[in-house]
């Protein structure tokens, strides 16, 4: 975590000084990622990234320095041709390391009690919930993981950041990262207890919304810091209009019929994160027509499973290219 948040603030102190040239590899994988992929699938390529411990910060629209990076170490961790770009063999491997994350944190929406803005809440990991009088707490029983998704009325970002800073300095709190612009602020810091903290707020009402994240490694590693930057971009989603995906729900091979996303607690705005258009990896919807006569079965056909996760509450799902490549049929 400090690593990832000390390069983000000097890169924020820094924009004055003149950015190292790019490689030409740099060029043709961002013409690749800005013109082959849609924006569903620029975003659910990135949050990939965050969940396999690659990219430290939320997503963004467009290719950037910092995903062209996070790809190439990606590719060079994994045997792959490092070359920055995102691919076929990279987006399956990549799907491959970051499944278990996703299945142990078991990320759901979930709605403040009081603003009803959902937010993704890592609820694996054995987190209870726990009413408190701002909002909800989620904790498990070892310790190594809360998440507190507050409101408090009657003050300003400008004010609880300046407080927040004022009194982590005071205690001996290591801050790594800090942030406000537009209504919105993020600290990254590690107490002197050694326990890792993330929080963001953003302006709401007549007051502030938002979550602060401990964890600490010691009593067990849960990769922290990727659940807050992924609570952080969901949260940025709801409050900014950013783009962002619903949580993943990856599903293990199994011969169970597949049961329903889950739904979204009901919020009292509409959701401005929604991006319409749907994967070109997906497999086509089944026509209501009625079905042809099925063809006598030759020799060679055989039945092969894989694996998908979903994408939104809608059923639309990602699957990996090998799994359907040489498919007559699809079904799910």
């Amino acid at each position: 975590m400090r690593c990832g948040s000390v390069w983000l603030a000097l890169a924020l102190s820094t924009s004055s000084v003149s950015a190292a040239p790019r490689p030409p590899a740099y060029y043709l994988a961002e013409d690749a990622f800005n013109t082959r992929y849609d924006l569903r699938e620029r975003v659910i390529a990135q949050t990939m990234l965050i969940g396999a411990g690659y990219q430290n910060a939320v997503p963004t629209e467009r290719f950037t320095q910092r995903t062209f990076n996070a790809i190439r170490d990606f590719q060079i961790a994994n045997g792959l041709t490092p070359s920055g770009g995102l691919d076929t063999a990279t987006s399956d491997k990549l799907f491959t390391v970051a499944r278990p994350m996703f299945n142990l944190w078991s990320f759901r929406q979930i709605g403040h009690p009081v603003r009803g803005m959902p937010i993704w809440m890592p609820q694996g990991m054995g987190l209870r919930p726990y009413p408190n009088k701002n909002g909800l707490t989620y904790r498990d029983a070892n310790d190594r993981f809360q998440v507190s998704y507050n409101y408090f009325p009657g003050t300003t970002p400008e004010v609880v950041y300046g407080g927040l800073l004022d009194k982590m300095r005071g205690n001996g709190t290591v801050i790594h990262y800090s942030v406000i612009k537009d209504g919105w602020f993020v600290i990254s810091a590690t107490t002197g207890e050694g326990d890792d903290e993330y929080v963001r707020y953003h302006a709401d009402g007549n007051g502030i919304l938002g979550f602060a994240a401990f964890w600490n490694n010691a009593k067990g590693v849960v990769n922290g810091e990727r659940i807050a930057i992924l609570m952080s971009a969901s949260l940025g989603s709801m409050m900014n209009g950013r783009p962002f995906v619903e949580p993943p729900g990856f599903l293990e091979e199994a011969p169970a019929p597949v049961a329903a996303a889950p739904a979204v607690v009901p919020v009292s705005r509409p959701d401005p994160t929604v991006i319409p258009p749907a994967p070109k990896a997906l497999a086509p919807a089944p026509s209501p027509a009625a079905p042809p006569p099925v063809a006598q079965a030759k020799p060679e056909d055989r039945i092969s499973t894989g694996s998908g996760f979903f994408v939104d509450g809608q059923g639309r799902f990602i699957t990996n290219n090998h799994v359907i490549d040489t498919c007559r049929d699809v079904v799910v």
